[in-house]
């Protein structure tokens, strides 16, 4: 990515070490980091469109 020049980020939840941590039903949801996710895709697509 870097090489491509492309602008991206990488966002680390702290205490979240599960990659389904967004999805409800799933053994390992975080509800307080998956609302923090949705807010940072919804500003990214605000962003972009």
């Amino acid at each position: 990515m870097d090489e491509a020049g492309v602008y991206y980020t990488y966002t680390i939840y702290e205490g979240v070490n599960a990659h389904n941590f967004t999805k409800p039903d799933g053994n390992s949801y975080y509800e307080k980091e998956a609302m923090m996710a949705w807010d940072d895709m919804l500003e990214f697509f605000n962003d972009i469109f």
